[in-house]
């Protein structure tokens, strides 16, 4: 007996890595930096920026006035941390 064997397309073979992996923690900076220039215009340099991953936690090391005013666009920066790195990979909290 010969088994006929489907084609497979190659997105899905890495379906499971796709769902299972996390961002490093490099890259969790730069997005972070990034999205956090785009939503309120403010630049911050990686190296004022670090992420814990077992806590999943962003600390910035920024003068208080400018954490306050991230704070007031803090919904929109989450949202758009979201949609780029992912559920699984998204910080928890930006302190």
């Amino acid at each position: 007996m010969k088994r006929h064997r489907e084609l497979v397309k190659a997105s899905d073979l890495f379906a499971h890595y796709r769902n299972n992996l996390k961002a490093p923690q490099q890259s969790v900076i730069t997005e972070v930096v990034a999205v956090i220039y785009e939503v309120t215009g403010f630049e911050i340099s990686p190296k004022q920026c670090s992420y814990t991953v077992a806590t999943r936690t962003v600390s910035l090391q920024v003068p208080s006035l400018l954490k306050q005013e991230l704070k007031t666009h803090h919904e929109a920066i989450m949202a758009r941390l979201r949609e780029e790195l992912g559920e699984r990979s998204v910080p928890l909290i930006v302190l």
